[in-house]
């Protein structure tokens, strides 16, 4: 079964009256009756809520409304976030089943633009680490990563052409590089988190993810406006070609933590980057990535015990192990261990925007592994520093390993960075040409 067209390829087609809402959400929904038996991405299908809204684009259209940058566009919603009319289950058997009586500031932005919420994709309980029924397309005995597990495998399938996902951790920038899919992470606040349930309130993201980098900017300028990137500009950044810097520290601890396999890809990668052009620095970052990693534990623990405080107690044998096990760890925070924490946050952030003040570009592997069996939902180690010091980051495909699983080679730009970032991230997709898909028959 054909996959649908990218968002950028669907809106330019839409607007030259080549291809009608219609057809395009009827296209996803062929696949998700087709596939989704197998890969378990959907909480909520709303088949009629959303042909009816492609008609009523259409019929907008055809009477010369000027049309959204999203007209007619299906996305997919992590099942964190209200949408009015909808349950919001959090991937939680104690949620409640009542539909929400309004919707996210995200979905409303995205229903401005004009896009059509195709439905709920599966998250990770309360956002966190169990692992969801979801498969990976690329192969079902391999988790999608998480916590934006449906999300991710939803874009990957080709059931929607894009869809909204949260981290706190790694949530968007795991699962896109484990389905092969692109995940965009903008600064911290970029995007507004009211009416999404709460994980850790000062290290939330809603991000994007999608099958381009174009396709991303799109959606971030759509919901951001003004503030987030152009929907489609490829050229390099600063000077006329991107300058690039490769993460690791004084310690090696990514070159030590990356699984060979992996790092052999990310390297030809870096190789194929160089020599179309772009200067890579090579010079160790000076933070201590295990000690930031441990902080963002523990900011991220004493926080979600905050949230979940007041039915935790009453209802912990309803939670999931990983999930209880946090919130125990978060409950035994104390708030000496919370500034320490917090001023090893700071101290952090501020070395990290030392790399990126002159306009360089941070790379490195998205994950330390492929996608890992569906007992876990991966490491979250290579992304949660970037989301402790709320930079902007983006993850691309950048091939295949021998037994044909996705890598993906992380960007992490400046604060408000997103324009740079999304440019400079457009240059290295053109140089890899990345044009696989997974077997979903």
């Amino acid at each position: 079964m054909q996959f649908p067209p990218t968002i950028t390829e669907a809106a330019a087609a839409i607007r030259a009256g080549k291809l009608t809402s219609v057809a395009l959400v009827q296209q996803c929904l062929a696949r998700i009756d087709r596939y989704d038996d197998k890969i378990h991405a959907w909480v909520l299908v709303d088949r009629e809520g959303a042909l009816n809204a492609a008609m009523q684009a259409d019929r907008q259209f055809a009477s010369g409304h000027e049309p959204g940058p999203l007209l007619g566009i299906p996305i997919g919603v992590k099942d964190i976030m209200h949408v009015a009319g909808m349950p919001t289950r959090c991937g939680s058997p104690i949620s409640s089943m009542q539909p929400s009586k309004y919707s996210a500031a995200v979905v409303t932005r995205l229903r401005d633009a004009g896009a059509i919420i195709l439905g709920k994709t599966v998250t990770c309980e309360w956002a966190c680490f169990d692992p969801p029924s979801t498969r990976n397309p690329w192969n079902r005995e391999r988790t999608p990563g998480g916590s934006s597990s449906g999300s991710a495998a939803a874009v990957a399938a080709g059931m929607c052409l894009g869809a909204i996902g949260t981290q706190t951790g790694g949530s968007i920038i795991r699962p896109a590089a484990f389905c092969g899919v692109v995940g965009f992470k903008p600064t911290f606040g970029l995007i507004s988190t009211e009416g999404v349930f709460p994980f850790s309130q000062t290290l939330d993201h809603v991000g994007v993810l999608t099958r381009t980098v174009a396709d991303a900017g799109l959606l971030i300028h759509a919901i951001c406006g003004d503030l987030g990137p152009p929907e489609n500009d490829p050229r390099p950044t600063t000077g006329g070609m991107a300058r690039f810097r490769l993460v690791d520290s004084a310690t090696g601890f990514v070159q030590r933590t990356t699984a060979p396999h992996v790092a052999l890809v990310v390297q030809g990668t870096v190789e194929a980057l160089r020599e179309a052009g772009a200067v890579i620095d090579s010079h160790p970052m000076s933070i201590r990535f295990e000690d930031a990693i441990l902080d963002h534990r523990t900011i991220m623990a004493h926080a979600a015990a905050a949230v979940h405080q007041p039915f935790f107690s009453s209802a912990e044998d309803r939670y999931g192990p990983e999930i209880r096990r946090l919130l125990r760890e978060g409950q035994r925070v104390s708030a000496g261990d919370r500034r320490r924490a917090d001023a090893g946050r700071c101290e952090c952030t501020r070395l990290v925007e030392q790399s990126t003040d002159d306009g360089s570009i941070l790379i490195m592997p998205s994950v330390n592994t492929t996608a890992p069996e569906l007992t876990t939902t991966g490491d979250s180690r290579f992304q949660a520093i970037w989301s402790m010091a709320g930079l902007p980051a983006i993850t691309i495909p950048c091939g295949l390993t021998p037994d044909r699983m996705p890598v993906g080679m992380q960007l992490i730009g400046r604060r408000n960075g997103e324009r740079e970032l999304c440019r400079a991230a457009a240059w290295c997709e053109g140089v890899i040409r990345w044009n696989d898909q997974p077997s979903l028959e």
